[in-house]
């Protein structure tokens, strides 16, 4: 370095060797101006602006004071908080686990639907079991640890041909359960060490893993697959993004691998479970029902809503305040308990299921009431409120259509599921074949649109195709019949616009 000049600055406005200078600053009124080691002065009295970046030299005394994400809680789906004395472990279609709190003991009660199938039992709990599932093969339950007692877990088949079939595991010694789902094959433990358990109905341990997302939130389970669900990294709104993952545990292979759950912003996830036809669905905080689609193929995963509860006709008029509690997704239908005013839960004594047809959101509100039928309405608006709930019809049987054909493509279907599958491609057409109708009715000017429609008929036989002519020479639409024998034409030798192109 270059040595001091003797007229150097430092010298001619009085800084000494060690930086102190001829202006003292004893009574701290700050006078003099702040110097750093060498005599300058520091950048102190410049302002500072939002958009700048420390320099590379300075280093800050502490770190920024930052707001901690907001972390999803575990939870275990169709369980209930305590009210009083009592709360639901339970509540599904097979039936309702339900426990009372003793001053020494617990009584828990396991109720059917279907008493012809099984009948009710109850028995006395010393174990404190906090969380339950139940299906047609057994009861599992797990309890806490208390004191030298660790956390275990406790399955009871309904029937057996042994004379006592039923089992306990203890858990390691500091490890709590989280979450607990019951399968027509497994038992899944989710435990606060974010590992994953899986046991055979026998107690046989068979896979343990630690899932990535981390912490823990909840898990669900059919036939041989598992679904996890875990917080991940922080999001724009400064919550925790939830991941999933989709395993079969027959096949070890996994379907999804912590891909992100589509939860909108602020919204926290209410109960996760499987469709009767395998499909895992999610319930939010909005009162939006979805179910996930193409979730055999990685990466093909999406999350479509079947059913806005805020935007049920009984809600529309605006005189009910209810909200739901989802139970379950069974025979295309969306199965809950309707809460009453500012309820969050349901109680005792046992309430009655409900349940609602899907109805995804297409249109606003507005067009939603003239779809539904007003008698006011005009023959123009008639006509818009018959489309749009065609439309809406379309949408809703497309869906539909898609989770049963990505069924049969990855498993052994039935005949009866193969025909259940081309009776859903019937309903979309039918849809557009009434949707192609009112069109027609609207004018030649909407000849165009009528022709889209058509294109999207999903029958190879032709006969639906057939049936549309038949329409546009019903209603005079000559040019639209051309059109339509053209396309007729154009599929029957196996050409379509892809092959132009």
């Amino acid at each position: 370095m270059r040595g001091r000049t003797p007229d150097s600055l430092d010298e001619i406005f009085g800084y000494d060797e060690d930086g102190d200078g001829f202006i003292e600053d004893d009574d701290g009124a700050g006078y003099a101006e702040e110097v750093n080691g060498h005599g300058k002065r520091t950048n102190g009295h410049l302002d500072h602006t939002d958009g700048g970046r420390p320099s590379k030299r300075h280093v800050p005394s502490r770190e920024p004071d930052l707001a901690e994400p907001y972390i999803h809680e575990p939870f275990q789906p169709s369980s209930t908080p305590w009210r009083g004395d009592r709360r639901y472990l339970c509540l599904n279609l097979t039936g309702i686990v339900w426990t009372v709190s003793q001053e020494t003991h617990r009584t828990v009660t396991v109720e059917f639907y279907d008493r012809e199938f099984q009948r009710d039992f109850h028995f006395t709990d010393p174990w404190m079991y906090d969380k339950a599932c139940l299906n047609e093969n057994g009861t599992l339950f797990s309890c806490e640890s208390r004191g030298k007692e660790p956390a275990m877990l406790y399955y009871r088949p309904h029937e057996t041909w042994t004379t006592r079939a039923d089992w306990r595991i203890p858990l390691p010694t500091g490890e709590e359960v989280l979450a607990i789902a019951l399968s027509e094959n497994y038992i899944v433990c989710l435990s606060s060490t974010n590992y994953v358990r899986i046991y055979t109905l026998f107690g046989v341990p068979i896979s343990i893993y630690r899932q990535k997302s981390s912490p823990a939130v909840t898990c669900a389970a059919w036939r041989d697959y598992v679904l996890t669900v875990g917080n991940g990294p922080p999001s724009a709104s400064g919550g925790t993004q939830l991941l999933y993952s989709i395993t079969n545990v027959k096949r070890a292979e996994t379907h999804q691998n912590e891909d992100i759950l589509a939860l909108p912003a602020d919204a926290h996830l209410q109960s996760v479970f499987f469709s009767d036809g395998g499909d895992p669905c999610v319930y939010d905080s909005t009162g939006t029902l979805l179910v996930c689609a193409g979730w055999r193929t990685p990466g093909q995963a999406r999350w479509i809503p079947l059913l806005d509860t805020t935007r049920l006709e009984r809600l529309r008029a605006g005189r009910k305040d209810e909200s739901y509690w989802p139970v379950a997704v069974a025979a295309a239908k969306f199965h809950c308990i309707i809460l009453k005013g500012g309820d969050r839960y349901p109680y005792f004594p046992r309430p009655l299921l409900s349940e609602f047809d899907f109805e995804v959101p297409v249109m606003a509100a507005a067009a939603q009431r003239d779809a539904d039928g007003d008698e006011d309405m005009g023959g123009a608006a008639a006509a818009a409120g018959e489309a749009r709930a065609l439309e809406q019809q379309f949408v809703l049987a497309s869906v539909m259509h898609s989770l049963m054909e990505d069924h049969v493509a990855h498993t052994r279907a039935s005949h009866s599921q193969k025909a259940e599958l081309q009776r859903r491609e019937v309903e979309i057409d039918k849809a557009l074949l009434q949707l192609l109708a009112v069109e027609c009715r609207e004018g030649e000017e909407r000849g165009m649109k009528a022709l889209e429609i058509v294109s999207l008929m999903r029958d190879s036989s032709g006969r639906m195709l057939e049936a549309a002519q038949k329409v546009a020479s019903r209603y005079g639409r000559e040019v639209l019949r051309s059109k339509i024998t053209e396309l007729a034409e154009r599929r029957l030798v196996g050409l379509d616009a892809d092959d132009d192109e």
